[in-house]
């Protein structure tokens, strides 16, 4: 798997950052971590490349049916691993799953206006 961080092009800001020793990631036996601080503990966490991330996502959220939401898949997925487009493709995952968007909760965004009047 370091090898295909090596070759994957969304992590090459990551591992100019490693090289300068910034923004949280360093290298480890030639693996690209990140290290966090989540609720006062330090985690580090592997960088996922791309080729990886739709099966993480898929097990991540649909852990046991449950279904997990956005804001759960994200959670759980952040304790362990991280990659640039983590939130934005949770959000996608669990935006484009059929068994989410029938679960999804109705908001006001999602009314239609009523057009016209009632006539007695």
């Amino acid at each position: 798997m370091a090898d295909e961080q090596h070759i994957d092009e969304t992590l090459q800001g990551a591992f100019h950052l490693a090289s300068q020793n910034k923004g949280g990631y360093f290298l480890r036996n030639g693996f690209l971590f990140h290290r966090i601080k989540i609720l006062g503990n330090t985690v580090e966490r592997l960088v996922v490349p791309k080729g990886r991330r739709a099966e993480l996502l898929q097990l991540a959220h649909d852990q046991l049916g449950c279904h997990l939401g956005i804001r759960r898949t994200k959670q759980r997925i952040g304790l362990n691993f991280t990659w640039p487009t983590v939130v934005a493709d949770v959000v996608e995952h669990c935006r484009c799953r059929e068994v989410c968007q029938r679960r999804a909760p109705f908001t006001y965004r999602d009314r239609v206006p009523i057009v016209g009047g009632w006539s007695l």
